[in-house]
């Protein structure tokens, strides 16, 4: 038996055997044919957006400057049996699609308007799944609406103004339902709306980054947008910072690619129809450099970080809470919970949700106090910090000193509650500004009475 060395990979051979004397070589034997082996997977092929739409995303790939062309597939390592899309929106769940060995290009469709998405791909042969190609980012096409000339907006005549929807254009997004202010001449529309209350930017994977920030505590009005500012910092100095728009309604972003070595500044405003406010403060973070991003494992490091809000939850009693902690980090983070520095247990009225969300059911007045969420890996440790306040179903009736009563005179009336209940049955805190009405009967009549919550007081009449 013999080894033959120095054979090239996935390469079809003929082996024939003769024996040889002094006399010379013998008869050669019929020709044994194989095929070497394949030993190792295909390399990441190259990945390009080709082309963007409101709702579908074309791309295109290979490992050449023929990237897309037919011939894209090639053989290294053995032959390529396919390809493995990966994508996901943002804040959502990776997916895959399979597609055939010829396939260089691919639409992905029925995709939400102005939105981001998450690409890579991989190609696999018999001996297994190859690297990924770098992750592309791209956003849909869509922008919030903007409003037509006033010219063209408002039609009016002396009894009416006739607004025409129709003119505002969409942004290549579906439109929802409209909100319409109306201001006699004269009075003022308002203010600005204050900074967002908070903003906080941790990474989320080695080259992207998610940036969260908390609603105004003074909006001023209705908030119509935000606007983040990103600015990637160079050696001499801070470019020009890129605007991006988000609706009200949305409070978090990923942004991505971040540029290896590079450091970046991000900071947020709110918007009325009134204009701009004030921005937040300045946070800061730099792209990780370590790691490589496989199909099948993960080498990254990713320090650990909360992105959710610490704030004050005022609850009535027996109604549920929610404290989120949303985090990120590599190694995942370890997570857990104090209540006033004292570790919770869970139980049927306390749970623990994957996303780092801490739930209370039906909370009762021991449930009052500071709750505190700890996440750490290898690389940090954050804290944020939620407090509880259970508004009881009734207020203690105070004290106070008072004189004898002139049943001809004087009627006592005395409240104790803090809350409503409304027809479903659900206790709610009565908004300031609106007392409770009172029925008082005396000898002579009927009197309507107002007071105010959970105090005594004395109502002095005469000749009702």
């Amino acid at each position: 038996m013999t080894t033959i060395h120095g054979l090239q990979k996935y390469t079809n051979y003929s082996i024939r055997v003769a024996a040889f004397t002094s006399s010379g070589i013998g008869v050669y034997s019929e020709p044994i044919h194989c095929l070497t082996a394949e030993d190792v997977p295909p390399p990441a092929p190259k990945l390009e957006v080709f082309s963007v739409g409101s709702n579908n995303v074309t791309m295109q790939w290979g490992w050449g400057p023929g990237i897309g062309a037919a011939d894209a597939a090639i053989d290294a390592g053995g032959p390529i049996l396919g390809f493995v899309l990966s994508h996901k929106r943002e804040h959502g769940d990776w997916k895959e699609e399979r597609l055939g060995r010829r396939e260089t290009r691919h639409t992905l469709t029925d995709l939400p308007c102005g939105t981001l998405h998450f690409l890579h791909i991989s190609a696999f042969n018999r001996v297994g799944m190859g690297d990924a190609s770098s992750v592309a980012a791209v956003h849909t096409r869509g922008e919030p609406p903007t409003a037509p000339p006033v010219t063209e907006a408002l039609d009016a005549n002396s009894h009416s103004i006739t607004v025409h929807l129709e003119k505002w254009n969409d942004g290549d997004c579906p439109m929802k339902p409209f909100h319409v202010e109306k201001q006699a001449e004269g009075d003022p529309w308002g203010t600005v709306p204050g900074p967002p209350s908070g903003i906080r930017v941790a990474l989320s994977a080695p080259y992207s980054a998610i940036v969260s920030w908390s609603p105004p505590v003074e909006a001023n009005g209705l908030l119509l947008r935000y606007h983040l500012y990103e600015r990637e910092v160079v050696r001499r100095g801070g470019g020009d910072p890129i605007r991006r728009n988000f609706l009200a309604s949305q409070t978090q972003t990923t942004v991505a690619p971040l540029r290896e070595h590079s450091s970046y500044e991000f900071w947020v405003t709110a918007a009325t129809r009134i204009g701009e406010g004030p921005s937040t403060k300045v946070v800061s973070i730099s792209a990780n450099s370590r790691g490589r991003l496989r199909t099948r494992i993960c080498s990254i490091s990713v320090p650990a970080a909360i992105l959710s809000f610490g704030r004050v939850h005022a609850l009535p009693w027996r109604t549920n809470a929610l404290l989120p902690c949303q985090y990120v980090g590599n190694p995942r983070p370890e997570l857990h919970w104090t209540h006033d520095l004292n570790p919770i247990s869970f139980s049927q009225r306390t749970r623990l949700y994957d996303n780092g969300t801490l739930a209370i059911h039906e909370v009762q007045k021991q449930d009052y106090g500071n709750y505190t969420c700890h996440v750490k890996n290898v690389h940090n440790m954050e804290k944020v910090v939620h407090v509880l306040k259970v508004l009881e179903s009734t207020a203690p009736a105070t004290s106070v000193e008072e004189p004898p009563p002139n049943p001809n005179t004087d009627v006592k009336v005395q409240y104790y509650s803090a809350l409503a209940r409304d027809q479903m049955g659900v206790d709610t805190p009565r908004p300031p500004g609106s007392p409770p009405q009172a029925q008082v009967s005396c000898a002579q009549g009927h009197i309507p009475v107002t007071t105010n919550y959970g105090k005594k007081n004395i109502l002095r009449f005469k000749d009702i």
